[in-house]
């Protein structure tokens, strides 16, 4: 005879329910046939949810063992439990059969390793800009005296320049003349050159 999970309920005004002579006297609200027992005469509550985590190891020491008891005595859920490990292994079976694809491994190590190439480029990209601020500011440092020496040098050249020049050709008249004749033809020049440059550009 296979034991089954049996709970009734009754309203709190009616008598208390009792199971033949032996039988204890349960709650008015709601009574069910007990502890899971020993005997396996279908007489008491099967503890199927119990016999998931039995199967899982996840009962403590006494609940096992009060599993254990029953499972000796009641071959209902003896066959309930092994189709539920039957269950468990046709899963896990089928879990495993799932194989990866081939190469599968090879491209996922490739990808990662392909990724850090990427990221240590940037990382370079990012130094290069850094290191030629860092040379320019130590060319500057270490030329800025010989540069102060040349400016100063060539200050003093281009005031003597604006000093003499005025004088040389006001003390020559012809050559003043030609200089300028010389500025001007080279301007109108440069001009109609880029003239035509700008029509060539344009057609």
């Amino acid at each position: 005879m296979t034991c089954r999970a049996f709970v009734m309920k009754k309203s709190p005004n009616k008598q208390e329910y009792r199971l033949g002579q032996s039988s204890p006297v349960y709650s008015p609200q709601e009574w069910h046939f007990g502890k899971y027992g020993t005997e396996g005469r279908g007489t008491n509550l099967c503890p199927e949810e119990q016999l998931s985590a039995y199967m899982d190891e996840e009962l403590n020491e006494e609940e096992r063992l009060e599993i254990e008891s029953h499972l000796a005595h009641c071959q209902s859920c003896r066959l309930l439990l092994n189709e539920f490990m039957e269950l468990k292994q046709s899963f896990s079976a089928e879990m495993f059969a799932l194989a990866e694809p081939a190469g599968f491994e090879n491209r996922v190590m490739q990808a990662v390793a392909h990724e850090s190439k990427i990221r240590n480029l940037g990382k370079l990209w990012l130094l290069v800009p850094l290191l030629a601020a860092v040379v320019v500011i130590l060319l500057t440092i270490a030329a800025w005296p010989v540069a102060v020496h040349f400016m100063n040098g060539a200050l003093v050249i281009g005031k003597a320049l604006l000093f003499t020049i005025p004088h040389a050709v006001s003390s020559m008249p012809v050559v003043a003349g030609v200089t300028v004749a010389l500025s001007l033809t080279v301007l109108v020049v440069s001009l109609l050159s880029l003239r035509r440059l700008l029509r060539s550009a344009t057609v």
